[in-house]
Formats: structure tokens, sequence, C-alpha cells
């Protein structure tokens, strides 16, 4: 399935979800209505209702539900529809009686084994719509308005509270998540080139196992003679009483020898020994540095934002913090690391990384980095499609919904 239709099924589910509750639990408000039987020849009545609802102070969809009856006392009664008329017959009718051109659907919707109808009336913004002429009681140049469960005439208040939302308005589709000022959907990265004889783990047993095979091939000589050896104790390559060869200094700059147990034991735990090196290694020398740009091309700033990207498992073992380099003391003790800021949070949740970043606001026409720091990443396995699908959500004080969408990072 494509990303797109990942996304459709998404929000079909979300939207089943909302009409379901919508029509079991809410009272009629600015945004829903109901109407026990569908509007026949009542044409004027079904020009002010769409009218009214298109006018109305408030973002998002707004829905009348017809073949369901909303009693005085609260009760609700679902009739169910025979049968639903064509959309195209509203659409002529809406658009023969109101301008500008009110953006809707009518569609069929069951509920409780009943047929419903549902007109929806999208995020109309060409506010104040009116009529561009006479219809029954309804004249040219008139104009009402939804509020609560009532309609109105607007008046200058009303007027003046459009346009100002209109100075307001964001469109989302200016808002866009991307990879430097790239902002197609699909996106490639170039995976950094890891070779793992160069992590610090395996250089150290390559190590050890260079001193084990020199050591047993010490053995396997007759070492009685001391003089195949330096006299001084400390500059002895091999210790022949002990069987035990130099593969160093202390911090006092004294020989440091092993036997074979003992590397034999260091051998084996030098991936938990040098684990904070080897993660130093893949997560900061060698990651996949992976940062965000977004573009705001609305003309208003967004406020208290919120980004939330969601990132699979499946391919990348991601940072919680920015390594650091091990470094030591003079007795070979480990120093604290020191806490670095501006990295995004990471956090874990089922098979997704989730990775969150907070702005007081973004400025419009203007291209900013999502994170102060890179997102550290590291390639741990191989898969199929070479491509993740990471979503990403965009809430804001402004915004009446949040943006969701999939960003699809590629590699060769």
């Amino acid at each position: 399935m494509n990303i797109d239709g990942i996304l459709i099924l998404d929000k079909l589910e979300e939207e089943t979800m909302n009409l379901d509750e919508l029509i079991e639990y809410e009272s009629e408000n600015t945004s829903l209505d109901f109407k026990a039987e569908e509007y026949g020849k009542n044409n004027f009545e079904l020009i002010k209702d769409v009218m009214s609802m298109a006018n109305a102070h408030t973002n998002g969809k707004k829905y009348i539900i017809v073949g369901v009856k909303d009693n005085p006392n609260g009760d609700r009664e679902i009739i169910g529809l025979k049968t639903i008329s064509d959309q195209a017959v509203l659409e002529n009718i809406i658009q023969e009686n109101i301008e500008p051109i009110v953006h809707f659907k009518y569609y069929k919707y069951e509920f409780k084994g009943k047929m419903l109808g549902i007109i929806e009336i999208g995020n109309n913004q060409d506010r104040p719509y009116m009529m561009k002429k006479d219809n029954t009681t309804l004249k040219k140049g008139d104009s009402w308005i939804r509020k609560g469960s009532r309609q109105s005439r607007i008046v200058r208040e009303d007027i003046d509270k459009i346009f100002q939302g209109r100075l307001n308005f964001i469109d989302t589709k200016e808002i866009k998540i991307g990879l430097g000022n790239n902002f197609e959907k699909e996106q490639y990265i170039k995976l950094p080139v890891i070779n793992l004889d160069e992590k610090p783990s395996n250089i150290e047993k390559k190590r050890l196992e260079g001193f084990l095979e020199k050591l047993r091939a010490y053995d396997k000589v007759d070492n009685k003679g001391e003089n195949i050896f330096l006299d001084n104790k400390n500059f002895r390559e091999y210790l022949n009483d002990s069987k035990k060869i130099r593969v160093g200094k202390d911090f006092l700059g004294l020989s440091v020898y092993y036997d074979e147990k003992t590397i034999l034991e260091k051998i084996n735990n030098v991936s938990t020994r040098l684990y904070d090196e080897d993660y130093y290694f893949l997560l900061e020398e060698k990651s996949l540095k992976l940062n965000f740009s977004i573009y705001n091309d609305t003309n208003v700033f967004l406020e208290d934002v919120k980004i939330e990207f969601k990132i699979p498992k499946d391919v990348f073992f991601i940072a919680k913090s920015i390594p650091e380099k091990p470094n030591y003391d003079s007795f070979g003790m480990k120093l604290p690391s020191s806490f670095v800021m501006g990295y995004p949070n990471v956090e874990e949740e089922n098979n997704y990384y989730i990775v969150t970043e907070y702005f007081d606001n973004i400025r419009h026409k203007d291209l900013t980095m999502i994170f102060s720091e890179d997102l550290r990443c590291c390639k741990i396995r191989e898969y199929k499609e070479n491509k993740i699908n990471i979503k990403y959500k965009i809430s804001a004080k402004n915004l009446e919904t949040p943006i969701e969408d999939i960003l699809v990072l590629k590699w060769e």
C-alpha cells in the first residue's frame, strides 16, 4: 500500500469514530445539526442551513446529519432514510443560490443498522457567504450565520470577526517538512560506510588474539635459558615461570602481563568492556546525522509548536543523547560524561522511536531546522525495501487540528 493509502485509511477510521460519537453523544452546536428527514422541496431551508454553517466562526468540518430526530427533551431518535438524494442535486441548489461557492459533500452513512445522510461542510475560508438571488423568503444579499444551535443574520461584528479570521488563517498545505530545502515526500539519504574492523572492541580483540598467539608460541619453546630475555623483569616480553606475556603498561609505566586464561577472558568480554567506545564509534563517529527542516509558507507565525516524529525501529538504532567519547583518569577510571544541550527528546514506544521537539514559535517565510543537534542514527540491519516511512505530527496553539503526514527516507 502506498503512503497516501495509509494516510487515507487512518483518516477514514478516525472520521468513522468521530461520526459515531457525534451521532451518539453530541448535542446540536455550531458545527452540528440534526434533521429528521431530507429537505425535499424546502430548498430555502437547505440553502439557509448550509450558508449558516459555512459562515460559522469555527474552522474544521461541520455536519448536518439527516435521518436523526433531536427532541427538545434531549432524547435522540435514529429514524434513518430509505433512500438518499444524489449530491449533484444539492450542489446545483447551493451553487445557484449562494456565492461564493461553498464546498461540501453529501453521502450515506450506516449507523446502528440504519442509513443516514451526512452533509459535510468543509473548512470554507471565503466567507461571508450570501444569497446571489432571491429565493422565496431569502433575498439577494442576505447572509446567515450559525451560533450554537441557532441561526441569525450576519451583523457588522460578524463581518469584523470573519475578516480578522482571514488575516489569521493558516493554510496547512503551506507548512512543509523535509530535508534541507527539499520538501518532496520521498527523500534519499546517504548512509555512512562502516568498516567494523575499525570498531574499538574488534581492534582490541585482534590485539589480544595477537598476544595469545605469541604466548602459545613461547610456551612451545624450551625457555630454560633465560638469556633470550632481558634481565630487567619489567621489560621482559615473556615470563617463563608464570607463563605470562607482556601486553602493555599500567598508569605508573610498569609492564602488565597476562596469562592465557586472562587473555581469553579479556577476549570473551571485550564487547562489554568497550561498550562505551563502540557506542561512540557507531553513533557519533560513523553515525547517520539526521535532521529535518520545516518551512512555514503562510503569513502567520506558528505559536507554541510541538513536532513529533514516529520512526520505526526495524532498521535504525537512535541514540537518546549525544554520545561522548569515553575519557579515563591516570588510574584508568572512567571520567563522568557531561550533558550536551540541544538534543531532541527520544523515547521508545512499542516498535517506534518517538522523537519530539518544541518551539515557542516558528516564523513564516523562513526555513527552520527542527533539531538544534542532529539525531544520531546507526543502521543495525538490512531491510528488503531500502526505505522507511516516518510519520510526523505538527501541533500548534493556532492550528485548529494537527498536521499529520508521512516522509519516506530511501537509501542505496
